[in-house]
């Protein structure tokens, strides 16, 4: 079975105090962040006439997050200009470093 079909993509992110909340209890629960990763583009400002980036940083920031509360794994995924959303994992199974790893 493929990593894609094992992600399925739900609702932007939620979260407390700057930590995202878990979406299965979609509750304020203790929580792990696993591992953290994000790309390396360089994104050099550039303005427009008004001032604006018209380039800003693009760099996806990928988190796996565990919840204490009911033991499951969970991505978040997205960018700081795009906004982030939620890639629930089936199965108890997560993705690390583009490899498919039981827990």
């Amino acid at each position: 079975m493929r990593i894609k079909e094992l992600i399925e993509e739900v609702n932007s992110v939620e979260y407390t105090n700057g930590i995202p909340v878990c979406p299965y209890c979609r509750t304020p629960t203790k929580r792990q962040c696993i591992s953290s990763q994000r790309t390396l583009v360089d994104y050099p400002p550039v303005f427009d006439e008004e001032g604006r980036n018209v380039n800003p940083d693009r760099n996806t920031i990928t988190e796996i997050w565990h919840c204490m509360k009911c033991g499951k794994n969970y991505v978040v995924i997205g960018n700081l200009v795009d906004g982030f959303v939620y890639k629930k994992i089936e199965g108890g199974d997560f993705v690390e470093m583009g490899i498919l790893f039981d827990r």
